[in-house]
């Protein structure tokens, strides 16, 4: 585990669900934030998306 933790920091996926993500160094994804519109059929249309990675921020100031 110390190893796969060690090595994983950087590490860029192509093909995760999601499409493009990178790791960070806190362990947690840096991901495009997409916001979508639920559909009657339960799917959903994406309605915004961001150009570019968004960087993780797993415990921002103030959240507890």
């Amino acid at each position: 585990m110390d190893k796969i933790r060690e090595a994983s920091p950087g590490i860029e996926l192509t093909t995760a669900p999601e499409g493009y993500v990178k790791v960070h160094e806190n362990h947690h994804l840096w991901s495009k934030t997409r916001v979508g519109k639920a559909l009657a059929d339960g799917q959903y249309e994406v309605v915004f998306e961001t150009a570019d990675l968004v960087e993780p921020d797993p415990f921002p100031e103030g959240y507890q």
